[in-house]
């Protein structure tokens, strides 16, 4: 878990893994899962229940923010994401920080933070994803819903379509995205919040569904040996990112940690 949580968590600026981050999914899972829901995702995700009480209504895309609209505000719903900026000037400066109170277009995400990025690689995204984002119809973003968070960067989408039943907060079991932050209160005794439990969760339940000549039965694999461990870790990890590179930077990461180096020192990408 510790070489899987180096390859997702952000660092604070004591060098310490962070908690506390989220991050904006703004194409694969803003635009992919909420407004097209493309990508592998089924249906109409302006439609899907369980997300309405935690974003805000969104117009058809070729409004926009015009006719946007917040929902009723639920467990304190809406999770600003303060390294994006809107209200810039003409040159994309001196925006300020998305906060509870916006209601706000994906072109304008577009025009303050993206506009004028022209290196590859530049900035909080790659170039290709930057690309896809100009080609994207605009939508209102969901900055609480559309973000990864915590230790595993687990994304609020991905928790509730995998049955995460949320945190238990006096008695009751809420789903606020805020509660996927790995903080003391989240993640305390008996309350069930975070990121780290249900990681390991997630990664169990692909490493179940497996089949083979060294499963015995789908919970109990019968490993021959360490290479036939990792192999299995690497087909589940593949699933929680496709990124073809991801298995292997986790497993590099996590090979680290058993030798007492660091992944830099073990020549992690």
């Amino acid at each position: 878990m510790k070489g899987h949580i180096d390859r997702e968590a952000a660092i604070d600026t004591n060098g310490l893994f962070n908690g506390a981050s989220y991050r904006h999914e703004i194409m694969t899972v803003d635009h992919d899962a909420i407004s097209r829901k493309g990508g592998g995702y089924a249906g109409n995700g302006r439609e899907d229940e369980r997300y309405k009480p935690y974003r805000f209504e969104t117009a058809p895309d070729d409004m926009g923010l015009a006719i946007g609209s917040k929902t009723d505000d639920i467990e304190d719903r809406v999770v600003p994401d303060p390294s994006l900026t809107i209200g810039c000037d003409q040159n994309g400066a001196n925006g300020s920080p998305i906060t509870t109170q916006h209601l706000v277009s994906s072109k304008e995400v577009w025009r303050c933070n993206f506009l004028y990025i022209t290196a590859p690689n530049s900035g909080k995204y790659s170039q290709s994803t930057i690309d896809r984002f100009k080609r994207a119809t605009p939508f209102t973003v969901q900055t609480s819903i559309a973000s990864s968070y915590g230790y595993f960067q687990v994304s609020w989408v991905t928790a509730i379509d995998n049955g995460w039943i949320g945190a238990l907060v006096n008695g009751v079991r809420k789903k606020n995205p805020r509660f996927l932050l790995d903080t003391p209160e989240n993640t305390a005794p008996g309350v069930g919040g975070g990121t780290s439990d249900f990681a390991a969760f997630l990664v169990a339940k692909w490493l179940r569904g497996k089949s083979g000549p060294r499963f015995v039965r789908a919970s109990v694999p019968d490993y021959s040996d360490a290479n036939a461990f990792l192999d299995d870790f690497k087909a589940a990890w593949s699933q929680y990112n496709n990124n073809k590179y991801y298995p292997a930077q986790v497993a590099c990461r996590a090979i680290a940690y058993q030798k007492g180096i660091t992944p830099y020192a073990n020549g992690c990408k």
